[in-house]
């Protein structure tokens, strides 16, 4: 097994959801909504998107 693939098989195995890393567009729309307009009354929140790490 590559050094990659050993890497991805770790990552899913102790993540939640037992998926690979976010893809780009999943981090990026959070921080969109958080800029725009929609999001004028969160204040002071930390939004995590880490695809549960956090919780384990």
């Amino acid at each position: 097994m590559k050094d990659s693939e050993t890497f991805s098989a770790a990552i899913k195995k102790n993540n939640l959801i037992r998926r690979d890393l976010a893809e780009p567009e999943e981090i990026s729309a959070p921080v969109i909504f958080l800029a725009s307009e929609a999001a004028s009354m969160i204040t002071g929140h930390t939004l995590v998107v880490d695809g549960g790490w956090t919780i384990v």
